[in-house]
């Protein structure tokens, strides 16, 4: 696999044992049954990008409870029927020293959009 194919057919070489696991083979938990559990304690909000339909994408800051490990958790929140904001099951958790080759990647990105005239 390339570093940056973005492609679908991009992780279609991974075999099972390789380290990374694809989300069809990860259990799904949701973030309040991971809270329940004791499994990372929620430090703060560090961006709110708001969606339609009153959802929002959220960019939080978060430690790990067993192992001590700062994380970010990037995840769309949605307005539950209680009126107050539940996570999806969907969740993206970045670890910290994954930032700087995130911020490269997403800088590349940028870059080649800017160079084909912006969004389409």
């Amino acid at each position: 696999m390339r570093q940056n194919d973005l492609s679908p057919g991009a992780l279609a070489g991974v075999q099972r044992g390789s380290g990374v696991r694809l989300a069809a083979e990860r259990p799904k938990v949701s973030r309040e049954t991971a809270c329940r559990q004791g499994k990372h304690a929620h430090l703060g909000r560090i961006a709110t990008f708001p969606r339609k339909k009153g959802q929002e994408l959220r960019l939080e800051l978060e430690r790990h409870e067993r192992t001590d490990e700062l994380h970010l958790r990037l995840g769309v929140w949605f307005p539950g029927r209680d009126g107050t904001m539940k996570p999806t099951a969907d969740q993206v958790t970045i670890k910290l020293h994954e930032v700087p080759a995130l911020e490269i990647a997403l800088g590349s990105l940028k870059s080649r959009i800017v160079s084909e005239g912006g969004p389409k």
